[in-house]
């Protein structure tokens, strides 16, 4: 089975596109105009879709691995 992770996390970034996802934040600030608070959203970078998949798909890999490996889980 870890065999089988690996091999689709390997595919999936070598056949994916660049697509991404924006991460924000959200902070209010005075606007001294208006005498309110206003909120301010801030993309702090784009993520992209296919690295983090494929990190959900490597996860369990390396458990798989590291149960059927000898001497790090013990029968």
């Amino acid at each position: 089975m870890g065999v089988l992770h690996l091999i689709q996390g390997v595919l999936l970034l070598v056949l994916s596109n660049e697509a991404t996802l924006p991460v924000t934040t959200t902070c209010l600030e005075y606007n001294a105009v208006t005498e309110s608070l206003e909120p301010v959203r801030e993309t702090v970078y784009h993520l992209r879709i296919a690295s983090v998949v494929a990190v959900f798909l490597l996860i369990p890999c390396v458990a798989h691995f590291a149960i059927a490996s000898p001497g790090i889980f013990g029968w």
